[in-house]
């Protein structure tokens, strides 16, 4: 007979089961997918959405959505075609030319032109009117209208003593014939 075999290796002790883990719920109702950062924002998306299809969300207009698309978040719905631009609208006409400047306000008549500065009075400077030659100059007197001295016109600076051309004393009238007898 042949010898008896040698017992089998032992085996440790099979680990206890783990503790009870309570099975998951089972998953929601599957919503779409939200297209948006996938696509890098909203419009055509064949990559993520698929051929023709856009990445879309309904009141956000881009290119290629439709008015309609899912109402709060981006979804992949067919694109839409581009509506045809209208015709080019004919050019416009050149503006109206100016019309002539009206014509400037009724004129109002100009300010008179300022006094010339005023001569210095003379009065002190020539101790008095009458001829000055030493401040007024050579044939010159200092004089004042309706004051009457000698070398004065009648007519001379109306406010004070200014250097005016001395003027003679008139010569007098010849004398009348004698009447007849």
């Amino acid at each position: 007979p042949s010898p008896p075999s040698p017992p089998p290796p032992s085996r440790p002790p099979p680990s206890p089961p783990p503790p009870s883990v309570p099975p998951s719920p089972p998953p929601p109702p599957s919503a779409p997918a939200d297209c948006y950062y996938a696509c890098n924002g909203q419009g055509p998306c064949d990559r993520f959405c698929g051929a023709g299809k856009a990445c879309c969300k309904s009141g956000d207009f881009s290119l290629g959505c439709p008015v309609q698309a899912c109402d709060d978040y981006h979804c992949c719905v067919p694109t839409v075609g581009f509506p045809t631009p209208p015709p080019p609208s004919p050019p416009s006409p050149p503006p109206p030319s100016r019309p002539p400047p009206s014509p400037p306000p009724p004129s109002v008549p100009p300010s008179p032109p300022p006094p010339p500065s005023a001569p210095a009075d003379c009065y002190y400077a020539c101790n008095g009117q009458g001829p000055c030659d030493r401040f007024c100059g050579a044939g010159k007197a200092c004089c004042k209208s309706g004051d009457f001295s000698l070398g004065c016109p009648v007519q001379a600076c109306d406010d004070y003593h200014c250097c005016v051309p001395t003027v003679g004393f008139p010569t007098p009238p010849p004398p009348s014939p004698p009447s007849p007898p």
